[in-house]
């Protein structure tokens, strides 16, 4: 499903102005440890398959729904990544204030398929990963090429602690 019908319906308000969203991705690895990319039909690039998440959802929920639907595979969650935050402009122009979780994830059953989302599905050894990939992905690279099993990157910045109101704290 390229767009959730709630954020369709936000698109009719706010046409492609940015929107909060959140959503959920997936490093998934064969028995090799090659990674699985998505090679997008939206913006021609790889990434992660993942997505955003519908209303009342959970992100490993997401995670799980949007793999399936992307891939075909069954995956469960295993040990969350990273949590990440990006503003994206689609080749449209709609805009996203995007917030993703991200999980590493085994397979449970499926096999890999095709939707209108994907143009290519791939396993890729880690220090092949493809040239066009998203600007997600050159960012993922740090937590895509060593495998967690605890603990989560999340981005910090302690220039965030100095703009606070000097009353707080």
């Amino acid at each position: 499903m390229p767009i959730s019908p709630y954020l369709a319906t936000l698109r009719k308000h706010v046409g492609h102005d940015p929107l909060l969203s959140a959503g959920a991705d997936a490093i998934i690895r064969n028995e090799q440890g090659k990674v699985l990319l998505q090679h997008r039909s939206d913006n021609h690039q790889w990434g992660l398959p993942g997505g955003t998440s519908d209303i009342g959802e959970k992100p490993a929920q997401t995670l799980v729904r949007e793999v399936f639907e992307e891939t075909g595979l069954i995956v469960r969650p295993t040990c969350l990544v990273a949590v990440w935050h990006r503003d994206i402009v689609y080749p449209h122009g709609d805009k996203l204030s995007a917030t993703s979780a991200t999980f590493e994830c085994e397979i449970i059953s499926g096999s890999l398929k095709l939707d209108d989302e994907s143009l290519a599905l791939e396993f890729f050894a880690i220090d092949n990963l493809p040239t066009t990939f998203s600007e997600y992905l050159e960012f993922a690279r740090a937590f895509i090429t060593h495998p967690r099993t605890v603990g989560a990157y999340f981005e910090w910045d302690d220039a965030w602690l100095t703009a606070l109101p000097d009353e707080i704290g």
